[in-house]
């Protein structure tokens, strides 16, 4: 009789314990499955990553577009990733970088200061927790993640932070593809904003310098004690965004970190002050981000002050297989970029995607009228095309762009953009 008291206790535990574990298991596969996938997917990849990186970059939206890893892998042989997230301030990017560094210390920082916000989330800022969870969501459950959330919620119920589900258990009805099979394009955390929109240079000429910020709400002093701890080397960067810098008031703080940065022996790459690396004209998305065409150009730039500056370990074989699998695949994703844009009509977008040193195209139109009828005369200046370079046709009422690889010749895509009569 006892016995079998014993034997029903035993099963009874095996049962809960089956049931538990089980339940564990379902909670997790219905958490992966529910969350934000662009959150999950594009950290992956860094936590995945068996080397440390070169350098990893921080910051708001304009380094998330600013700046493509994938572009200095190719150029330079950097292996990077871009950490950067939607409106995220200096205090954010400080607990970004100190969860990083647990996980994959690399050579350089690179952090933007274009956002420059303490980054408090107050109970009534739905739009702000928004950014918080895509900012924070991806890090491991630790005393980082603990003491980051703690830190930026000021006592705000930190428990939809901790365990995502709470706040994505609704979302049955909003699933796509993406939230089953887990892919994204490889670009190492980067992003792309594909439009046009003419811009202009801010004015710097007699800007006087704020009297003083305070760099430790801001967690500028943490961010260089952190990397002078780690041994990482710190750049900070002001990147191209009309928006922020045509303010007189951040145009006087701009210069104060400057100067901060010049105390604290950082170099300091400002780009919206320093003229002829971007064009004005051709590569902004809106007065805040830069569209592809700016974005390769000040990647390359850094890629160039990277090299110039520092060294940089050798890479593996099994690094550089990976990284260039990462390319190819990379390659891809611009192909289907340039699938999506292929809508008769946006010949300025899809000129934005060709303008790359992976492709070579050809362009046929009629007659020179047609640059004209779409608005191109400025990305056809910036791709320094001159008559000589067009493939006059008169069979056809459109322009028709002829994507190839230069190597092998090969083709890529063709596109064929009618104007509007």
């Amino acid at each position: 009789m006892k016995n079998t008291k014993v034997k029903a206790i035993i099963k009874s535990i095996i049962s809960v314990v089956c049931f538990l574990v089980l339940l564990a298991v379902c909670t997790y596969y219905v958490d992966r499955t529910l969350k934000d996938k662009g959150n999950y997917l594009k950290y992956k990849e860094f936590y995945e990553e068996e080397e440390p990186f070169d350098v990893l970059f921080f910051g708001s939206s304009r380094m998330l577009n600013g700046v493509y890893p994938m572009e200095l892998w190719d150029d330079f042989g950097l292996t990077t990733f871009n950490m950067a997230q939607h409106s995220e301030g200096t205090l954010v990017s400080y607990w970004q970088m100190k969860n990083a560094f647990h996980y994959n210390k690399p050579k350089v920082a690179v952090v933007d200061l274009t956002l420059l916000q303490d980054d408090k989330i107050m109970e009534h800022q739905e739009q702000e927790r928004g950014y918080l969870h895509k900012a924070l969501d991806h890090m491991p459950l630790s005393k980082i993640k603990y003491d980051a959330l703690k830190d930026v919620t000021e006592g705000i119920d930190i428990g939809e932070y901790l365990f995502p589900l709470a706040m994505y258990h609704n979302r049955w009805n909003d699933l796509e593809e993406i939230d089953v099979y887990l892919e994204l394009p490889q670009r190492k955390g980067a992003e792309a904003r594909v439009g046009i929109t003419k811009m202009y240079e801010a004015e710097w000429e007699g800007r006087t310098v704020a009297t003083s910020i305070n760099t430790e709400m801001y967690r500028l002093d943490a961010m260089v004690e952190l990397c002078e701890e780690e041994d990482v080397q710190l750049i900070f960067t002001l990147m191209p965004a009309t928006g922020m810098s045509e303010l007189e008031a951040m145009g006087e703080i701009y210069n104060y970190l400057e100067l901060y940065a010049q105390e604290h022996n950082i170099p300091f790459l400002n780009f919206e002050k320093d003229k002829g690396v971007v064009n004005y004209t051709t590569d902004f998305y809106d007065n805040s981000h830069l569209n592809p065409n700016g974005a390769k150009k000040v990647t390359y730039a850094i890629g160039e002050f990277l090299m110039d500056n520092y060294e940089f370990a050798p890479k593996s074989a099994k690094t550089q297989a990976a990284w260039n699998q990462a390319w190819s695949d990379n390659l891809g994703a611009k192909l289907g970029e340039m699938i999506l844009h292929d809508d008769h009509e946006n010949l300025n977008y899809y000129l934005l995607l060709v303008n790359d040193n992976t492709f070579c195209f050809d362009i046929k139109m009629p007659d020179v009228s047609y640059i004209e009828a779409f608005g191109a005369e400025d990305m056809f200046a910036e791709l320094k095309l001159t008559k000589e370079d067009i493939i006059f046709d008169s069979t056809e009422d459109a322009v028709v762009v002829t994507v190839y690889d230069e190597e092998t010749g090969a083709y890529f895509h063709s596109a064929k953009f009618i104007p509007k009569k």
